[in-house]
């Protein structure tokens, strides 16, 4: 598995994904902007985006839930999530699929010691899945960490975040204003939470189904 660096969107052309795709200046200054100001106004944020393991929560992140499965909303009244499905559609778009299992459309945000544990998106049986990563946020220094953190098979045997889970760790990759991320949602990772600066929370959109059905071009 390697992480893959490119310049523009590509059409997928087989699933399972077997690499880490990873898009800088994913959207436009303007359509960044927009985004980020949509997230950063609405109203929604609140402390319950959480990861279980063995029955007990090992991290729990502020969040804004947009969609769940089959894209039903927490509240059938409120149309707050307009903005994700935008960036949801442009996904399909540019990637060249359709989604026949959805899962989750949100946002995370960690302030400093909201550090993520180890998990993964989906269920090892869901090989045809997506998991999309963005980071939103407009301004971001490296020493403030954040890094998403990719493990080998053998991390999904560890619970929470520790030394010796780090053994296992294959692939760091940093946080970056409007930078995008896809990959296999059954691989192990974790995010971390940001360090030297309380003012900056690490926010991401996270876009995932278990079953996506590729659209190929002739």
């Amino acid at each position: 598995m390697e992480v893959i660096y490119h310049d523009e969107p590509f059409k997928i052309q087989s699933l399972p994904l077997t690499d880490i795709h990873v898009f800088d200046n994913w959207l436009s200054p303007d359509i960044h902007f927009w985004f980020d100001s949509c997230v950063r106004h609405c109203a929604r944020w609140n402390q319950t985006n959480q990861v279980d393991r063995a029955g007990q929560i090992r991290h729990k992140f502020w969040g804004i839930t947009f969609y769940r499965e089959d894209y039903t909303r927490d509240d059938p009244l409120d149309d707050y999530g307009w903005f994700a499905k935008t960036i949801d559609n442009r996904l399909q778009s540019e990637f060249g699929f359709s989604w026949k299992r959805f899962d989750y459309a949100g946002m995370n945000g960690q302030t400093i010691g909201l550090q993520g544990t180890v998990h993964e998106d989906c269920q090892d049986k869901d090989d045809q899945n997506i998991s999309f990563l963005y980071y939103n946020n407009l301004h971001w220094q490296q020493e403030w960490g954040g890094q998403l953190r990719i493990y080998d098979e053998k991390a999904k045997r560890e619970v929470g975040f520790h030394d010796n889970l780090l053994q296992h760790q294959i692939h760091a990759i940093d946080y970056k204003p409007n930078r995008l991320l896809m990959f296999d949602g059954r691989i192990p990772h974790s995010a971390d939470a940001p360090v030297g600066t309380t003012y900056h929370n690490r926010q991401s959109l996270v876009v995932r189904g278990s079953e996506a059905e590729l659209i190929l071009e002739e």
